[in-house]
């Protein structure tokens, strides 16, 4: 997930999954204290519902996980990715 609204929408698809019982790790390119906005307020909801977000730099090996949700990008971003 990424910092802005895209990465938001990325922790509420996480609530929902974890209602369902389902593992749910969500890997934030970047510091926690950098959200802001509806982005927080659904980070602070997931994890009180015990979604474990963990702060990174860079994606991890995401092959012993069955479904990826990409909230990295959205419409707002501007650069090249890298």
């Amino acid at each position: 997930a990424g910092k802005g609204n895209n990465g938001g929408d990325g922790l509420v698809i996480a609530r929902y999954l974890k209602k369902d019982a389902l593992r749910v790790d969500v890997f934030l390119l970047g510091k926690k204290s950098e959200l802001k906005n509806d982005a927080k307020k659904n980070l602070e909801l997931a994890e009180k519902l015990g979604v474990n977000v963990l702060e990174t730099e860079e994606l991890p090996l995401l092959s012993e996980y069955d479904i990826i949700v990409d909230a990295i990008f959205g419409t707002g971003f501007r650069g090249e990715p890298g």
